[in-house]
């Protein structure tokens, strides 16, 4: 399982939300325009990119 280096900036939300190391977190987007506007800064803001589909 990959790692997020400690100064990566989505393990800097991980630890302000208080989400124990070795843990996955997770937030309920209640509403569909939550669901989109998170997903593109996370595309904009993305410092690698993760192919599921390959084997």
């Amino acid at each position: 399982m990959p790692v997020a280096a400690p100064d990566a900036p989505l393990a800097k939300v991980a630890r302000h939300a208080s989400i124990p190391a070795g843990q996955a977190g997770g937030w309920p987007l209640l509403q569909g325009s939550y669901a989109l506007d998170t997903r593109l800064a996370m595309i904009e803001n993305a410092h690698r990119a993760l192919d599921g589909s390959t084997t």
